[in-house]
């Protein structure tokens, strides 16, 4: 009876459906990935995965940061003006900050990036990305914040099939280029899905008959009576959590854009894509139980009982299961490319290892412990550990990409994230349990 009454519970919190849903995403990810690879030359998939780790790491700032409070403000327990308030200014700051984003891009694609090709030719032209990716994002995180998992468990299945028909159109008809576009034109019609699926109709509260351009830029008819303190506390807010989550995202295309920058070699870089691809992707393990239960976690933030029970069970599985998935990749690299990537792309085999261990310290620690770190609000450690990560990341890359290329990439990336996560973690349960060390203190 206890085992089906936990059941019955993490059924309840819908992470059977978002954990089946990231496995079928995933799937079809890694499907349309292997048709990609055998259909691209390695140069042609080189120059794609360089142009997209150039717009993911550019894509990290879209939004400014809004998400982070959103999900966490969104969740509390607060009226329903309070959370209309809140939706909507992250709405119109995230979509405002990301037409920033996209004009910045604008000017890397046209001056900075000027003697990569693909770069100078395609960021000025896909400056609209940051404010869609945002949108599709918001979307989804509206979706976690009614704690609609399933939903959410829904509409992500049909991003990622639509990703994958949109990609397979694209390269029948226009190859590379159509392959780029045909992905734009499947996350604009995301868009319009997760309008009609979202549960959250949002009162935007438009006067029509007083219409102005600014009023559509800035609903104050709505805000007018949100609280400049929550404002503040929301931006600040943003602006940690935000940095904390773009930093941490770094580290996933950091070592590509280096050697894109450094070695300047398309090929090397597809076998580097190659060998981060599963370590990479496989970090939606720990990523579903924090979709499915951040925002649990939040509501309950304040029962310390509660909170530490859940998070030292939680983080004992998840650190087994990550630790035998690990183990598993180490062992079987060569096997795996093979089967998955064929032969040509061998020569990926150690870095692939390398990353499968440091895919143990992501997604065993590091994950786990900042979304945990940002449930208590403690955004500004989150921040420092972050700006270190990026320090040390960075260092690491331009000393040891030099050197031993792909092996050193993969090398700076171990080091950096076992350094970050010991950091985090220590911290945690220095949080977590320092009201017990205090209360035995006074007694």
């Amino acid at each position: 009876m206890q085992i089906l009454s936990k059941l019955h519970s993490i059924s309840r919190y819908g992470i059977p459906a978002v954990f089946l849903s990231s496995v079928t995403n995933k799937a079809i990810g890694f499907v349309s990935n292997m048709i990609i690879i055998r259909i691209l030359s390695i140069e042609e998939y080189g120059l794609q995965a360089s142009l997209y780790t150039v717009l993911s790491l550019i894509g990290l700032f879209a939004g400014g940061g809004m998400g982070s409070p959103l999900i966490i403000y969104g969740s509390e327990w607060r009226s329903p003006s309070e959370k209309n308030q809140i939706r909507i200014y992250t709405l119109y700051c995230g979509v405002l900050f990301s037409i920033l984003v996209g004009f910045i891009q604008i000017l890397l694609g046209l001056f900075v990036f000027k003697d990569y090709p693909i770069l100078h030719q395609y960021l000025p032209l896909l400056s609209m990305v940051p404010v869609i990716s945002y949108i599709n994002s918001y979307i989804q995180i509206l979706m976690r914040t009614m704690q609609d998992n399933q939903g959410y468990a829904r509409l992500t299945f049909l991003h990622t099939l639509v990703g994958l028909v949109s990609t397979l159109c694209g390269i029948a008809i226009a190859g590379l280029s159509g392959l780029i576009w045909y992905r734009v034109i499947g996350s604009i019609f995301m868009i319009l899905i997760g309008m009609k699926m979202c549960p959250v109709k949002l009162d935007i509260g438009f006067d029509l008959q007083n219409f102005s351009l600014f009023k559509m830029l800035y609903p104050s008819g709505i805000l007018k009576n949100m609280k400049s303190e929550l404002k503040k506390e929301l931006w600040a807010f943003a602006i940690k959590a935000g940095l904390t989550s773009i930093l941490n995202s770094t580290v996933l295309y950091l070592d590509v854009f280096m050697i894109t920058m450094l070695l300047k070699d398309p090929e090397l870089i597809a076998s580097y894509k190659i060998a981060c691809l599963i370590p990479d992707n496989l970090n939606f393990l720990p990523g579903v139980l924090m979709i499915a239960l951040v925002p649990r976690f939040a509501q309950c933030a304040n029962d310390k009982e509660w909170f530490k029970d859940r998070f030292k069970r939680l983080f004992i599985a998840n650190l087994i299961v990550q630790g035998v998935i690990s183990l598993f990749l180490i062992l079987f690299a060569r096997e795996i490319i093979t089967f998955l990537w064929t032969e040509k792309y061998l020569d990926s085999t150690l870095p692939f290892q390398i990353l499968s261990f440091s895919y143990l310290w992501m997604a065993g620690i590091r994950i786990f412990s900042t979304n945990m770190l940002s449930v208590l609000k403690k955004t500004t450690y989150n921040l420092f550990v972050s700006i270190l990560l990026g320090i040390v990341n960075i260092t690491l890359d331009l000393l040891l990409i030099t050197r031993w290329q792909m092996i050193g990439a993969a090398l700076a990336t171990l080091f950096s994230v076992i350094f970050v996560s010991a950091m985090t973690f220590v911290y945690l349960i220095y949080v977590i349990y320092k009201s017990d060390q205090s209360k035995a203190a006074a007694e």
